[in-house]
């Protein structure tokens, strides 16, 4: 069974691209056999490995990748209605996989680097990365209790995360600790890696079978070239409002998502969120592609 054309044009207005359909067409059979056994799979608590397996076969995984890279070079609005079709077969899997996919997007808009290329090269192969950024506890905003430390032997790992959605189903946890200065620092560890646990223990409401239990990291030996150079996240982070200077970074014209939004649909946008958060940083006119 595949959703109807009409449930997927609803948000956009307009089909995502002439090449949706053809774009989608080979995931569709998967997103097919995924829903088949979703019930089933909540009913008993299992979790989806097999299914994931199947979208990594498919190169699901790799559609914001070039062409040169084994993806689909798909635009951030293909993109986003594939994982409406996937998220109609099973929520538990496309929650699943959103850490991964913002992960690819760090990669995408980093600049030239050994840790691009790096990044670039795994997730060609198909590893899939999973979240390790939440905190219990008493972890206040904007610092961690985990600690990415400089020893004799090297840069460790010491922490507790939760809430890491998609790890378990992941080649590597994309994670973020606190230097020895204080510094969050994002820090991609293999799951498999020695002194790394992660357990399936989300016991809260929502989507039970997504894996966002707890991760442990015990004297986690790091390979620089796992650690992200840059300390943003994002060149595009949600604007908020603030009675401060705007100090967000300029979205790079040469990086934007490839959106097909069209120039009215983009002012309109502007406009509303302008009106609704007066004091927002103006990074949100500049993002307009037009």
């Amino acid at each position: 069974m595949t959703l109807p054309t009409s449930a997927i044009d609803h948000p956009w207005g307009a089909p995502p691209s002439a090449r949706y359909d053809e774009l989608a067409r080979p995931f569709r059979a998967v997103f097919a056999r995924i829903r088949e056994g979703a019930v089933a799979r909540d009913l008993a608590h299992q979790l989806p490995h097999e299914e994931i397996g199947w979208l990594r076969e498919a190169g699901f995984a790799r559609l914001r990748l070039p062409v040169e890279r084994g993806g689909a070079d798909a635009s951030l609005v293909e993109l986003f209605a594939l994982l409406t079709e996937l998220g109609a077969a099973d929520t538990n899997v496309v929650n699943a996989l959103r850490a991964h996919f913002g992960f690819t997007e760090d990669v995408l808009l980093a600049p030239e680097s050994p840790w691009r290329t790096h990044w670039l090269e795994r997730l060609a192969a198909g590893e899939l990365v999973g979240s390790g950024f939440s905190e219990t506890g008493d972890a206040k905003v904007g610092a961690f209790s985990t600690r990415l430390r400089a020893t004799p032997r090297g840069l460790r790992l010491d922490g507790r995360k939760f809430y890491t959605t998609g790890s378990l189903f992941a080649d590597w946890i994309n994670a973020v600790a606190d230097d020895d200065e204080g510094q969050p620092t994002m820090i991609s560890v293999p799951r498999q890696a020695a002194g790394v646990q992660v357990l399936d223990d989300w016991d809260g409401f929502g989507q039970a079978l997504t894996a966002s239990g707890t991760a442990t990291f015990e004297d986690v030996a790091i390979d620089p070239l796992w650690v992200n150079p840059s300390k943003l996240r994002f060149p595009f982070p949600t604007p908020r409002p603030t009675s401060r200077p705007c100090t967000w970074p300029r979205w790079p014209a040469s990086r934007a998502p490839r959106a097909t939004t069209s120039r009215s649909a983009c002012a309109n946008a502007t406009a509303a969120t302008a009106t609704a958060m007066p004091r927002a940083c103006p990074t949100i006119r500049r993002s307009c592609r037009w």
